[in-house]
C-alpha cells in the first residue's frame, strides 16, 4: 500500500543539483490611455532553472542551485524566492559583470502585448564544471535546464554529464525546445530528457 510518509522520506533525503540559467519573469499588467501604456500592477516569479529548483524544493527535495549569476537587485529577489522553498543557493557563483536574466512581459486586457529579455550571456566554461564537481559529491540527481540562448556548449555539456556519470548521479535534461535538441547529440548521454518548459 502507498505510504505518503515513506515517499516524503525518500524525497527529503534525495540531494538534487539544478543547473542552468537562473531567471526571473516579471509581468506588468496595465491599460492604455491616449495611446500610452499605464501600468496597473506588477508581479514577479521564477523562470528557467530557478522555476525548476523552486518546484523541486517545494515538493521537499534537498535542492542546491549551481550557476553563474551577478549580485544585482534581481538576484536578491531570486535568492529570496529560492530560500522560501528551502533551495540552497551556495552553488550560485557571483562576482560577474553580467545581469541576472529577466524576462519582462507587458499585458493589457489579459493579452500579452510585448515582452523583452535581459539575459546573462555567460557561456558555461571550466569554472562552471568546477562548481558541478564540488556540489556533485553528495548528489543523487543532476537536472540540467537549458536556456533559449543555448549557453552550454556541446563539449561542456558532455563533460558535465561525464562528471555525473562517474559519480553514479542520475542526469536529467530539460531542453529549451524539443524541436531544437532532436538533432543535437549533446544530450544523448543523459539518463532522461523531458519536455521543454
Amino acid at each position: 500500500m502507498f505510504d505518503p510518509e515513506e515517499l516524503q522520506g525518500v524525497v527529503s533525503s534525495t540531494r538534487v543539483i539544478v543547473t542552468g540559467d537562473f531567471t526571473l519573469e516579471k509581468s506588468v499588467s496595465g491599460h492604455f490611455e491616449s495611446g500610452f501604456f499605464v501600468p496597473d500592477s506588477k508581479a514577479i516569479k521564477t523562470a528557467g532553472a530557478s522555476r525548476v529548483a523552486q518546484s523541486l524544493g517545494s515538493i521537499g527535495f534537498d535542492v542546491v542551485s549551481v550557476g553563474v549569476v551577478n549580485e544585482d537587485k534581481n538576484f536578491m529577489s531570486l535568492q529570496e524566492m529560492l530560500y522560501t522553498h528551502t533551495v540552497d543557493v551556495e552553488g550560485l557563483k557571483t562576482g560577474f559583470n553580467l545581469p541576472t536574466s529577466v524576462i519582462t512581459s507587458y499585458e493589457s486586457d489579459g493579452k500579452r502585448i510585448i515582452s523583452s529579455a535581459e539575459v546573462n550571456s555567460h557561456v558555461f566554461t571550466k569554472e562552471y564544471l568546477e562548481l558541478i564537481k564540488k556540489h556533485a559529491q553528495d548528489a543523487e540527481v543532476c537536472v540540467f535546464v537549458e536556456n533559449r540562448f543555448r549557453s552550454v556548449t556541446k563539449d561542456v555539456m558532455l563533460e558535465a554529464l561525464n562528471i555525473c556519470r562517474e559519480r553514479d548521479i542520475y542526469t536529467v535534461v530539460i531542453p529549451y525546445s524539443t524541436g531544437q535538441f532532436s538533432e543535437d547529440s549533446r544530450y544523448f548521454h543523459a539518463d532522461l530528457i523531458i519536455g521543454s518548459l
